[in-house]
């Protein structure tokens, strides 16, 4: 029988650049699962209505975070966002 082994660990997200007051939520974790590379997975929420430059701004952070990474990273999330053409 054969076992499979599975880490996940919370990857900090630096919030001191933030731009307050922001609505956003983050939650973000690292996943490694037996030998393989380990993958970021972080879910964000703007909630409805809160949508504005210091939640977007923020949000860009978030992403620049993570692309420093160099890892393979997943974003979902709701942002609450209206895309009307």
């Amino acid at each position: 029988m054969r076992f499979c082994t599975r880490k996940m660990w919370d990857f900090p997200i630096e919030t001191q650049f933030f731009k307050s007051p922001t609505a956003l939520e983050i939650m973000t974790k690292k996943f490694q699962l037996e030998f393989n590379r380990s993958i970021i997975v972080c879910l964000i929420y703007i909630p409805d209505k809160k949508l504005d430059t210091n939640a977007l701004s923020n949000f860009d952070l978030v992403l620049q975070q993570l692309a420093k990474t160099k890892s393979e990273c997943y974003v979902m999330g709701d942002l609450n966002m209206d895309f009307k053409g």
